[in-house]
């Protein structure tokens, strides 16, 4: 007899079509009841069979080949991190990457393009120019992403909402470490010449305040992550500032959460800097509506 799942394969109707063609022509009537019924599942049986083969060996999706320039670019980032080398550092002259990677000067050229895209590597022109490394950051880590987040159709308010999810969990952590040096880093960064009030000054020392904080986690993906988002959020928001007459209020609350974080309250640290974030998006809110509604731009 069919199984239940031979039915649920062809489908009642399909498996009656396919029996009928199976069988014909008819068997005599004598003797062949039985004969019948073995040829009909076997009919049957040989079709499912011949379903699921043809299902099985339906080709997977193609994927796409790896250009010459893209196997490159990963193969000098690699040499790169294996080798330790930092900012500045010089890379192999243009002909002994030629031969090393054995490619054309087009192809290696494409490919420290796209290290220079990303902000791993810098050619220097002129005399005894040449690619160097280049110090990578979140800031390049920002460009590309906001591509990415252009064609994705996000907006700014989804931008600052991650910031609200992640940041308070970031200085959580931060706070567990608490670090010596990185809490010095921030209260440098809070403090600064209090002498210069000028609007550039403040927000470079409010962002500053932020990647430390972040780094602070010990989480070098996350950390890599937040701040990327950070660096695409204040490229848009630059003017978006609090007020003159609000500095000192957001300064206090940066060096409260210091002050948690030195004090290894993390829960403290967190509540913190979530109502401080919270705060901030009331009023840009308030002040730039239509701005949150925007879709990020690649920049």
């Amino acid at each position: 007899m069919l199984s239940y799942k031979d039915w649920h394969t062809l489908g009642r109707t399909a498996v009656v079509d396919s029996v009928e063609a199976a069988v014909a022509p008819p068997l005599p009537r004598n003797g062949g009841g039985r004969a019948a019924k073995t040829i009909d599942e076997r009919g049957v049986r040989a079709i499912i069979s011949s379903d699921a083969t043809s299902h099985s060996q339906e080709r997977p999706p193609r994927r796409r080949v790896e250009k010459i320039a893209e196997r490159v670019a990963r193969s000098i980032a690699r040499d790169i991190v294996d080798r330790g080398l930092t900012p500045g550092s010089r890379l192999p002259l243009e002909a002994d990457m030629i031969a090393e990677h054995n490619v054309a000067r087009a192809s290696l050229r494409e490919a420290l393009r796209i290290l220079e895209v990303q902000g791993l590597v810098v050619i220097r022109g002129g005399p005894g120019g040449g690619p160097v490394v280049g110090g990578a950051s979140a800031s390049d880590f920002a460009k590309m992403a906001t591509l990415h987040l252009q064609a994705a159709g996000s907006t700014f308010r989804e931008l600052v909402n991650a910031r609200l999810v992640l940041e308070p969990v970031l200085v959580a952590e931060a706070a567990k470490r608490a670090e010596p040096e990185v809490i010095a880093e921030m209260r440098t960064a809070v403090g600064g010449d209090i002498s210069d009030t000028s609007s550039s000054t403040y927000i470079r020392r409010a962002s500053d305040f932020h990647t430390i904080v972040l780094s602070g986690s010990g989480n070098s993906v996350l950390t890599l992550v937040a701040t990327s988002i950070k660096e695409a959020w204040y490229g848009r928001v630059t003017g978006m500032m609090f007020p003159d007459d609000e500095r000192d209020h957001v300064e206090s609350d940066h060096s409260a959460i210091i002050d948690a974080i030195e004090a290894h309250d993390a829960p403290r640290a967190e509540a913190l800097m979530r109502r401080h974030l919270e705060e901030y998006v009331r009023y840009c809110e308030l002040r730039y509506p239509g701005v949150l509604d925007e879709i990020v731009e690649w920049r």
